[in-house]
């Protein structure tokens, strides 16, 4: 436990700040933010909050491995549970290790204008 509660330090969300895009993303149409350095030998849920506590996203990552030292990484396609996009703004995301303590941290989502072809 206490190699994996130290470990949680290490746990980023990039790019944080998210401006418009990432290089993460492989077409125009893509939204991709990865949350680096879980650990892969235990199950961690991802949520992540709105400011005003509104629970936008969870993602759950099930073990793979059964060594301690391996990292995983968890993507996030900028969409809520309802599979809308988010807007702009700030976001606290709390990362909950099973067994090994949890991480909360805020990130920054600068979303590019919404540009329609059709009206």
């Amino acid at each position: 436990g206490t190699i994996v509660g130290n470990d949680l330090k290490k746990v980023l969300a990039v790019p944080n700040p998210y401006y418009a895009h990432s290089k993460y993303e492989l077409t125009q149409f893509d939204r991709v933010m990865k949350f680096t350095n879980i650990p892969a030998s235990r199950k961690v849920t991802l949520r992540i909050f709105s400011l005003g506590g509104d629970l936008v996203r969870t993602i759950r990552r099930e073990a793979t491995t059964a060594d301690d030292a391996s990292r995983a990484e968890l993507v996030w396609d900028l969409n809520t549970d309802n599979n809308l996009p988010v807007g702009s703004g700030i976001y606290i995301y709390n990362v909950d290790v099973e067994g090994g303590g949890s991480k909360t941290d805020r990130i920054a989502i600068f979303v590019e204008k919404e540009r329609l072809d059709n009206f």
